[in-house]
């Protein structure tokens, strides 16, 4: 429970598409680059949604991320 999840979540989205390291990448910017697995429950993921509604896009920081994209993180 102790382990580094984003270690372990950054594994697997450099295996996948480039919408899971866009979803790595916000999440890991939510969690202040700190994780571990024992931090992993529901409240977490609740907070994760809340910071996918307000959170900057990747490339025009100045604009919130489309509904659809916040989504499809989610």
């Amino acid at each position: 429970m102790k382990g580094d999840f984003l270690a372990y979540f950054k594994k697997l989205a450099d295996k996948k598409n480039s919408k899971c390291q866009h979803v790595y990448m916000h999440f890991r910017t939510s969690m202040q680059g700190k994780c571990t697995f024992g931090k992993i429950n529901v409240d977490l993921c609740n907070r994760f949604r809340e910071y996918l509604l307000t959170a900057p896009q990747g490339l025009h920081k100045n604009r919130k991320l489309h509904i659809n994209s916040a989504a499809n993180y989610w």
